[in-house]
């Protein structure tokens, strides 16, 4: 709830932390109430919704966009290119050789020749 100088220097970036963002520090069992809250919010409405509400802050967000990954599964790798997005449903948008595919967690399920306009 408050990051003391060593901590922030081991995070080795950027951080903020509750105290600094608050007039008044709430006790961790309300911090604790708070947070599940949200959790159990977020999970009932990707339950619902799938996927699709989210992925406009996760594309915001993410560290990945425009880095080359390897994707792997049972130390067999099962796709690799550049992240170019992640569709609605989730699945990680890649770019390689001038073919864009997008990957779920269990397999690369579809794989398309890239628009002249779009980097490859």
């Amino acid at each position: 709830m408050r990051l003391g100088a060593s901590v922030r220097e081991r995070i080795g970036r950027p951080a903020t932390d509750v105290a600094t963002n608050s007039t008044a520090m709430p006790s961790r069992s309300a911090m604790l109430v708070e947070l599940l809250a949200s959790i159990a919010s977020t999970l009932e409405r990707f339950s619902r919704e799938g996927f699709a509400p989210f992925r406009q802050a996760w594309l915001e967000r993410h560290a990945w966009q425009g880095r080359r990954v390897v994707l792997s599964q049972a130390d067999r790798r099962v796709a690799e290119g550049e992240v170019v997005g992640i569709a609605e449903d989730g699945a990680l948008e890649l770019a390689s050789g001038g073919e864009y595919s997008a990957s779920t967690a269990a397999s690369s399920r579809s794989v398309w020749k890239a628009p002249e306009s779009m980097p490859g």
